[in-house]
């Protein structure tokens, strides 16, 4: 008990001095900025904020920037322009631009930006992109990073003239140069897609690295992709998986990059770039499916929807939910497994009807395997009207999305003469495209319809 009290004094003394020193301090940094010190005001300003205490806040960053600090100028409007949401928001943003404006006077480049995003917006000035774009012009030689940002994306989507990608790579690469992680991003897509400038997959990987050391979660992902594919970099999946795990955990406003996540469970499902790990691609694929992307939703439902072994299993309902979802995200594997489930009544009865919709839907979506199901129950009349020609037409759909199967479908079509006239020019030819798509059934028949001569 004795020893209880004395730990309990000891706190309650610990706290009481450390809150005398508290107001002390604030006393003397008062003190001084009254003083015209410039630099405590915005001491007291950061203090006062961490305080929640805007109005004395909003106080000291006015007396600061009435005594020359641009830094507090755009405190002070900052405080102003997040105040604005009530009745009086209007005539709040008149004054915060005020500040912001008396900001850029005293070279803040910061407050040349927040000028120009008011003039852009038209936030207590009447818009004006001309002006917005000599603001940020203005902040950009003032070496703010955002202000050449805003530049170059007033180039690059024609935000009040006429849209110049050279311009906009101009000040993207400014702005880079100044470490803002989006702009080195954006040069990377530029140079890597040879839009306004020569493309050069080389030099585009450069700009994702330097964006992805810079902790940007879309130069992450693209780094991944290069390595990848083995553009302007060796392929390397190890590489890959590192820039993809590194994008997919860099959450912007709480949300992960949802094509990053996807790939990175992708990896781990396959074992590409290190050991297959089905249970960790779950759990990633259940986090970007929690952020509504669909492929990742679709990918989870496979994931269920392949250990599923009896009707009404746990993992049929499990295959059910996520395959719903990600098919009113519009996932085309999504509405096939959700298709599959009803065909093969896995929750509940048999449905052919909703499963053809299910194909057809995922069809739509231009996945080829909804197209190849969508065609097989076409012709067999399976939960839909029986027509080969209208078959014929799904199979074609698939074999034009490079669908090894679907090539291969289409080809017995015009080998059978089923729906459609009867070619052996032509089957041999879908069967070529089968064979090169590493399909060996079409290469197979390629193969027979050769020795027979035709």
């Amino acid at each position: 008990m004795k020893k209880n009290f004395l730990i309990t004094a000891l706190f309650a003394a610990i706290t009481c001095c450390a809150n005398a020193s508290q107001a002390a301090s604030q006393s003397d940094l008062i003190e001084a900025c009254k003083q015209k010190d410039f630099q405590k005001c915005a001491e007291l300003t950061t203090a006062l904020l961490d305080d929640f205490d805007y109005d004395n806040a909003l106080k000291y960053a006015k007396m600061a920037c009435d005594f020359g600090d641009g830094a507090s100028c755009v405190t002070a409007g900052d405080i102003l322009a997040n105040q604005s949401v009530d009745e009086n928001g209007g005539k709040v943003f008149k004054e915060a631009n005020t500040y912001y404006l008396k900001a850029c006077e005293l070279k803040s480049g910061t407050g040349c930006t927040a000028v120009g995003l008011n003039y852009e917006q038209g936030k207590g000035i009447e818009p004006d992109y001309t002006k917005a774009a000599q603001y940020f012009k203005q902040a950009c030689d003032l070496k703010d990073p955002q202000g050449c940002f805003n530049m170059g994306r007033m180039y690059s989507i024609g935000v009040g003239g006429k849209q110049d990608h050279p311009k906009a790579i101009e000040f993207l690469k400014r702005a880079c140069d100044l470490k803002d992680a989006k702009s080195c991003a954006s040069v990377g897509v530029y140079i890597y897609n040879g839009t306004g400038i020569k493309q050069n997959f080389k030099e585009a990987s450069k700009y994702f690295n330097k964006s992805c050391d810079l902790n940007n979660n879309t130069g992450c992902t693209y780094a991944g992709l290069m390595y990848e594919n083995g553009e302007g970099v060796k392929k390397d999946y190890a590489k890959a998986y590192q820039y993809f795990d590194k994008a997919c955990n860099l959450n912007v406003m709480d949300e992960p990059n949802s094509d990053a996540c996807y790939m990175l469970g992708q990896y781990n499902q396959l074992g590409k770039g290190g050991r297959k790990n089905e249970t960790k691609a779950a759990e990633i694929y259940t986090k970007g499916c929690d952020f509504n992307d669909g492929r990742s939703c679709g990918a989870l439902a496979s994931l269920h929807f392949n250990k599923v072994t009896t009707r009404k299993s746990p993992e049929a309902f499990e295959a059910f939910k996520y395959a719903t979802k990600g098919c009113e995200q519009n996932d085309g594997q999504s509405c096939i497994v959700l298709g599959l489930i009803y065909y093969n009544g896995l929750t509940g009865g048999f449905d052919t009807f909703k499963a053809f919709e299910l194909f057809k839907r995922a069809c739509d979506l231009n996945n080829p395997q909804g197209c190849i199901y969508a065609g097989n129950s076409t012709a067999s009349g399976t939960g839909t009207i029986q027509n080969l020609t209208k078959a014929f037409e799904f199979i074609k759909k698939s074999c034009d999305l490079n669908s090894p199967e679907g090539c291969y479908e289409m080809g017995t079509y015009y080998h059978g003469g089923n729906g459609v006239k009867q070619s052996y020019k032509l089957a041999k030819e879908c069967y070529r495209k089968s064979c090169d798509l590493n399909y060996q059934k079409g290469c197979d028949s390629l193969k027979q319809l050769n020795t027979r001569g035709y």
